[in-house]
C-alpha cells in the first residue's frame, strides 16, 4: 500500500489525508489491496464522524462566540474526511481503478464533471445520497442549536420569575451550584492553617486608608440569591460540636438522612430551636454563623449564659447524634453583597454569629468589596473565631478586622484595650458615613455605638442593628413599673401565673385600658408599659413567640381594633402591616385593643 496512510496533524488535532494523492501512485489492485484501501476508507469515515460529533458538542454552548468557531471548522473537517471515504468505499465497490477513484475525488471537490459520466441514475435533483445527508445533517445541527438557544432563554426567565416571587426555580430551571467553601466553622475548617494564630495581624497598621467604594454592582452579585427563602420545620442532626471560647461552642446540624439542608437561608438570619426540658417546651432564636453555601450543614455558636436554661442545656447535653427540633430561617438582618458596595460590621462578644455568617459568604463568593469588622470582647481568651479570621484574612485583602479587649486576660494582647469610642470609629474609617454598618450586640453597647454613629454622620437609615438576647422580664416588675407601685405580695417561689393574678388584684382598682383575644375570649388589663404578649401570659393565653426582641417576627398577631405602638417592628414585613398584624412583643397601647388569638 506503500505510503498510503502517511498523514499530519490538522489544526484542530484531525488529519490533513495524503489519502487520494497516494492513490494516483499505486497500479492496478488486487483483491488484498482493495480490502486494506477499503479499511483505510472506513477508517476516514469513522474520523470524520468523530469529529463532527466534537463540533456538535461544541456548538451546544451557543453563548461562546470561540466555541462556535472551533466547532463550525470541526464539523466542516469531518464531513470533507467522511465525504472522501465514502467516495472512496462507493468506488471500490464497483471495481473503479485506484487512479481514476482520485481523480474522480479533485474533480468533485473542484465542482467539475466527470468525463464519461452522466448523472448518476440514484440521484435526487441532481444531488448524490452523500449530499442529501451532508444536507440533512447540517440542518439537524442547526436545529439542535436553535433548540438549545431557547432552552437556555428559558431557564433564564424561570429563575428571573422565581427571584422576583421569592420562590424556588421550578423543576428543570438553573440551579446555581455553590461556589467552593472556605470552611464552616469556626476553626475547623479542614484547609484553615492549624496551630494558635497570632493577634497582631488582626489589627489594622493603616487606620488612615479610606475605603473604596466602588460604583456599580460587580459582576459576581449578578448570581446572588436575595429572594426571601421558604420557612421550613423539622428535625436536624448535631453533626459536630466544636469549641471556641471556655464558655462558646458552636453546634453544627445537618440532614439526618445525609442529603444536603431542607431550607435555604441568608447570611444573618437566624433559626428556632425548640427542646423539651424538665417536662415543658423552650423556645429560642438563635443567629446562624455559618454562610448559606455550606449545603449540607448549618451551625449556630452558643455562649453559656450564667442563668441559661437553654444554654446550659445545650452546652451539658447536646452531644453528637442528637436531634433538634428547628425552624428556619427568620429574620432581615442580612447581607448579601448587592444591598450596598461596602459593609462595616461591628459586634460585641456572641453578638460576632451573624457577621460572621456574612464574612463567611462574602469571602467564599469572592466578594471584591471593602469588608470591615469591629470586634469587641472581654479578655483575649473570649476572641470567638479568632484563627478562622486571620485566616480568611491573609486571602482576602479586602477584609480588614480591627478587635479589642475590654480588659487584660491571662492571654498576651498587643490589640486594643477598652471599648471602642467615636476617636477610635473615625480614626479607623475617616469616611464612616459613606458605609453600610450593620451592628449587633447586648443592647447596651448597640445604644452606645449607635450614637457614635448618628453623632460621626452616617444616616440612621444606613445602621442596621439586631438586637442579641431575649426580653425575659417578669410580668409582676413590669407591672410595678407601670403602675409605680412599690411592692407586690406574691411568694418568689409562686408560678408565674399566680404573679400574675396577684398583679391583677393589685391593680384591679385602677382603671387601665384591656386588651382582648378574641378566639380565646379572654381578656387582661394592659398596663402602658406591658406588652400584649406579656398580658398574654398573665392569663394564660398562648402566643408563640421567640426573641421578644421585634425581629424575628414568630409573635405577629392581627389587630382587630384599638391602636399600639411598637418600639421596633422589623419582624413585620410590608404586607403584614398592610393587613393589619402587629408584633406582640412589642406592641402597647394606652387605650382599649382587641387581636385575633
Amino acid at each position: 500500500m506503500g505510503g498510503m496512510g502517511g498523514e499530519m496533524e490538522g489544526e484542530h488535532g484531525g488529519r490533513t489525508s495524503q489519502f487520494f494523492p497516494s492513490l494516483i501512485n499505486l497500479p492496478e489492485l488486487n483483491a488484498d489491496q482493495r480490502a486494506q484501501l477499503d479499511q483505510a476508507a472506513q477508517q476516514r469515515m469513522s474520523d470524520g464522524a468523530s469529529l463532527m460529533s466534537r463540533g456538535v458538542d461544541l456548538l451546544s454552548n451557543p453563548e461562546d462566540a470561540a466555541s462556535i468557531r472551533e466547532g463550525t471548522a470541526l464539523i466542516r473537517e469531518g464531513i470533507d474526511q467522511f465525504q472522501s471515504g465514502f467516495a472512496a468505499r462507493e468506488a471500490l465497490q464497483q471495481g473503479t481503478p485506484p487512479q481514476t477513484v482520485a481523480f474522480k475525488w479533485f474533480r468533485q471537490q473542484l465542482n467539475l464533471a466527470v468525463p464519461g459520466e452522466e448523472a448518476e441514475p440514484h440521484t435526487l435533483f441532481g444531488l448524490s445520497p452523500f449530499h442529501l445527508f451532508s444536507m440533512a445533517f447540517l440542518i439537524v445541527i442547526g436545529t439542535a442549536a436553535i433548540w438549545i438557544y431557547f432552552l437556555r432563554m428559558h431557564r433564564a426567565r424561570a429563575l428571573m420569575l422565581s427571584l422576583a416571587t421569592g420562590g424556588t426555580p421550578p423543576a428543570g430551571g438553573i440551579s446555581q451550584p455553590p461556589p467552593p467553601s472556605l470552611g464552616g466553622g469556626s476553626g475547623s475548617s479542614p484547609s484553615a492553617p492549624a496551630g494558635p494564630a497570632t493577634t497582631a495581624s488582626l489589627q489594622s497598621t493603616s487606620v488612615d486608608a479610606t475605603p473604596a467604594i466602588e460604583q456599580g454592582v460587580p459582576s459576581v452579585q449578578s448570581s446572588l440569591r436575595t429572594a426571601k427563602p421558604a420557612k421550613w420545620s423539622g428535625k436536624l442532626k448535631v453533626l459536630r460540636v466544636f469549641g471556641e471560647t471556655p464558655s462558646v461552642r458552636t453546634f453544627r446540624m445537618g440532614d439526618p438522612g445525609g442529603g444536603t439542608l431542607p431550607f435555604d437561608y441568608l447570611p444573618g438570619q437566624f433559626l428556632d430551636l425548640t427542646l423539651a426540658i424538665d417536662g415543658r417546651s423552650v423556645k429560642r432564636s438563635y443567629t446562624i454563623a455559618s454562610s448559606p453555601v455550606e449545603r449540607d450543614y448549618v451551625e449556630i455558636t452558643v455562649k453559656r449564659e450564667a442563668q441559661g436554661v437553654v444554654s446550659g442545656y445545650l452546652h451539658d447535653k447536646v452531644k453528637e447524634g442528637d436531634e433538634l427540633q428547628i425552624s428556619a430561617p427568620s429574620g432581615r438582618f442580612t447581607f448579601t453583597g448587592i444591598e450596598a458596595n461596602s459593609i462595616v460590621l461591628i459586634g460585641g462578644g456572641v453578638g460576632i454569629t451573624p457577621l460572621m455568617s456574612v464574612i463567611r459568604y462574602l469571602t467564599a463568593r469572592g466578594w471584591p468589596n471593602e469588608i470591615v469588622l469591629l470586634y469587641c470582647f472581654r479578655e483575649p481568651g473570649d476572641f470567638i473565631f479568632r484563627e478562622e479570621l486571620e485566616y480568611l484574612q491573609q486571602r482576602n485583602p479586602n477584609l480588614r478586622v480591627i478587635a479589642a479587649a475590654t480588659r487584660r486576660g491571662r492571654e498576651p494582647w498587643i490589640g486594643l484595650e477598652g471599648r471602642f469610642t467615636k476617636e477610635i470609629i473615625a480614626y479607623s474609617l475617616p469616611k464612616i458615613a459613606s458605609y453600610r454598618i450593620h451592628l449587633c450586640g447586648p443592647p447596651p453597647m448597640m445604644e452606645a455605638i449607635r450614637g457614635m454613629l448618628l453623632e460621626l454622620g452616617v444616616p440612621k437609615e444606613q445602621i442596621k442593628t439586631e438586637a442579641f438576647g431575649t426580653d425575659q422580664r417578669n410580668p409582676v416588675l413590669a407591672a410595678r413599673q407601670a403602675t409605680g407601685i412599690a411592692a407586690i405580695d406574691a411568694p418568689s417561689t409562686a408560678p408565674q401565673r399566680a404573679n400574675g393574678a396577684a398583679a391583677r388584684a393589685v391593680i384591679g382598682a385602677i382603671e387601665l385600658p384591656t386588651v382582648t383575644f378574641t378566639l380565646s375570649r379572654k381578656s387582661a388589663p394592659l398596663p402602658p408599659r406591658k406588652t400584649i404578649l406579656e398580658a398574654s401570659e398573665d392569663i394564660g393565653v398562648n402566643l408563640d413567640y421567640s426573641c421578644r426582641s421585634g425581629t424575628c417576627g414568630v409573635c405577629k398577631v392581627k389587630l382587630l381594633s384599638g391602636k399600639v405602638t411598637m418600639e421596633v417592628d422589623e419582624g413585620l414585613e410590608p404586607e403584614d402591616k398592610q393587613q393589619g398584624f402587629i408584633l406582640a412583643c412589642q406592641a402597647k397601647a394606652t387605650a382599649d385593643v382587641a387581636v385575633e388569638a
